[in-house]
């Protein structure tokens, strides 16, 4: 059986469930991660790399047009609105809380994905992987599809 969570996220809420893929749902968007590809379905945006730490590491930040929005709060009474770190399925959601406003979700999967971790803002997905990997993104209307190689 699927464990729901709901998040305080920008001005609403957010829901985070998954087994083997980890979803995160707010107003008019979702994202999907799976141990090799990222769905980002209602979100476009642009994606730019950089190599840290010479060939090593690459890391991809997505910068969103939009804002991601969360749900109307009135639906969920009791979402988590402080720093937490859920376990939902092969993943580790840690959610943040800064000064109150600032939310940030990491997610970090427990084993066997091409990617180290993933950060989620309102504003950005920023994704940290091993140098030799290669990313390819494919946009589709108001959706993008992040493949690891």
């Amino acid at each position: 059986m699927r464990e729901e969570n709901i998040l305080e996220w920008n001005m609403g809420n957010v829901s985070v469930h998954g087994i083997s893929e980890l979803v995160i749902e707010g107003d008019k968007w979702r994202i999907t991660l799976s141990q090799r590809d990222i769905r980002l379905e209602g979100i476009s945006g642009t994606v730019e790399q950089f190599n840290i730490q010479g060939p090593n590491l690459k890391h991809f930040y997505i910068q969103f047009d939009e804002q991601l929005k969360g749900f109307d709060s009135k639906h969920w009474k009791h979402a988590i609105t402080s720093d937490s770190r859920i376990e939902a399925g092969f993943f580790e959601v840690r959610y943040t809380v800064l000064g109150g406003k600032l939310f940030y979700i990491t997610i970090v999967p427990i084993y066997g994905a091409l990617y180290g971790y993933v950060v989620l803002t309102p504003n950005e997905l920023y994704i940290k992987t091993l140098g030799r990997r290669k990313i390819f993104v494919q946009h589709v209307k108001n959706s993008m599809n992040v493949y690891l190689l």
